[in-house]
């Protein structure tokens, strides 16, 4: 089935949307399959290509997305992108979530990089309280990476199509 995957920004304004597949889902997890559809795009510690394959783990119940990335070249993951936000909403045909800026990349072998402290600590649409709570929200996804759990099961070589522990 095919969803709409809608972000937006504290303020309420949308920032981008884009189309994806639910290829498994619980009361509380959605998992979708993109294919990444801009142009090339690096980051400095990657690079997303056109037709990279995304599975997205959006969750009812934390404060964060994950989303896997596979090369569409070699096959190979890249790593994971996990965007701090308050919990997704899923609706008959999309899913919602709200991005709270603070991002956090996960190396293939397990290393972490916090992202986008700058645009967390310059933000006019949340106050100081909600801003040390995307703090907190980006150490609670660091304690699923070192406890390998969810999809960072796979850091400890378990091979799945997709993971729907929480």
């Amino acid at each position: 089935m095919i969803t709409h995957i809608q972000k937006y920004y504290p303020s309420g304004k949308l920032s981008f949307s884009y189309s994806g597949e639910i290829i498994a889902e619980t009361p509380t997890l959605r998992v979708i399959k993109a294919i990444f559809q801009n142009g090339d795009k690096d980051l400095g510690y990657t690079t997303f290509a056109k037709g990279d394959i995304f599975t997205e783990y959006f969750y009812k119940s934390q404060f964060f997305n994950i989303l896997r990335i596979e090369s569409i070249q070699t096959g190979n993951l890249k790593g994971w992108y996990c965007n701090i936000c308050n919990p997704a909403a899923f609706f008959e045909e999309s899913i919602q979530w709200t991005d709270l800026y603070l991002d956090l990349w996960v190396t293939p072998n397990g290393a972490t990089l916090l992202l986008d402290e700058d645009e967390l600590d310059f933000a006019q649409d949340m106050d100081d309280t909600a801003k040390e709570m995307a703090r907190l929200k980006a150490q609670s996804v660091q304690e699923w990476v070192k406890a390998r759990k969810g999809p960072f099961m796979e850091l400890n070589g378990v091979k799945s199509q997709f993971f729907l522990a929480e």
